[in-house]
Formats: structure tokens, sequence, C-alpha cells
């Protein structure tokens, strides 16, 4: 990764999500890498340093709350430097926003998501770090 590109990972089992996320990020300008379940993201991000992901939730093999427990894991005994994780869910009671923020996520958004307000804090955030 150099420093002047900003990389995101996309996470969920659902393709046409993955795509909506992709399509989104990459009017951004920024380089997207794409997983499809939590065992996937984990590898992608122990080889690769990701300044945001976002998280589906619910997904087969490993969920989403313990591929984010994983990776934040794997940043602190590898001296990486934080990922924002936002979970992008469709549970959004009370207790789903504290579980998100057990685990180490930086935020929590439930789906449908709000398009317009989710490009705004992913532009800041990529603004702020380019």
């Amino acid at each position: 990764m150099s420093d002047d590109c900003y990389r995101a990972l996309v996470v969920d089992d659902n393709a046409g999500h993955r795509q909506l996320f992709f399509a989104i990020l990459t009017s951004l300008g920024v380089t997207v890498d794409m997983a499809s379940d939590g065992d996937e993201a984990v590898r992608a991000a122990t080889a690769c340093a990701y300044e945001l992901i976002l998280m589906d939730v619910s997904m087969p093999n490993l969920d989403g709350l313990e591929a984010t427990r994983l990776i934040r894991e794997n940043e602190l005994a590898a001296g990486l430097p934080r990922a924002n994780i936002i979970m992008v869910t469709s549970h959004g009671a009370p207790a789903d926003f504290r579980r998100s923020q057990a685990v180490g996520a930086d935020g929590h958004v439930t789906k449908p998501v709000d398009i317009a307000g989710l490009m705004a804090v992913i532009e800041e955030r990529h603004l702020s770090a380019a």
C-alpha cells in the first residue's frame, strides 16, 4: 500500500451489495478489494493494511463480528494501523450496536443503507486520510 492510496475492503456474502459498495467507493477514488465471507476478510486484512472495511454481520463460515474481532487481534499482534471498520447490517437493535462496539467496530450502519449518508462518511474519512 502506498501512502497516496486509500484502500478499502468490502465484505458481504451478497454479490449485489458488494457491487453497490464497490461502485460507491471507486467513484470516490478508493481502491477496493472484496471478500464474500469473514474467513476471506481476515485473510485479506492480514495480507494488506486497509483504511476502511465495510463488514456485513450475517455471513456463512465466519460472521462479521468474529471476523472483526480477529482482524483487531491481528492488527495489534502485527503492529498494523487500525482500519476503520463499519458494520453494514440489517441488525439495527441497540444490542446489535453494542455487539459491534464490543468486537472493535468503529461504526454500525443498518440496511437498507442511506447511500448519500454512507458516501459522506466515506468521503470524509477518505479526504482526511489523503
